[in-house]
């Protein structure tokens, strides 16, 4: 998979997740069945490309995400958050 400064190409993802941490700090998790991504506030990421299912590296981003900074609580619908079906292409405002 050829990354872009951390990010995974958009056809890549299969399941994006919003949470914030103790701070209320933002935490982005993208994943796909070829690897993920955790994006923190001050832009920095974690990464891995492995070959798993899309719930595997999901899981395994969130361990990661939640080792680095504690804690995450989902983001709540209706605070301007966009859940997105990637397979379809459907964004729906909450």
């Amino acid at each position: 998979m050829k990354r872009f400064m951390g990010m995974m190409p958009s056809d890549e993802v299969k399941k994006t997740a919003t949470y914030k941490d103790a701070y209320g700090c933002k935490v982005r998790i993208d994943a796909g069945p070829n690897g993920w991504t955790v994006f923190y506030v001050d832009g920095s990421t974690n990464y891995k490309d492995e070959t798993l299912t899309t719930e595997e590296n999901f899981d395994n981003a969130y361990k990661v995400a939640t080792d680095n900074v504690g804690p995450l609580t989902p983001i709540t619908k209706g605070k301007f958050e966009f859940d997105v079906d990637v397979d379809n292409d459907v964004e729906e405002e909450y």
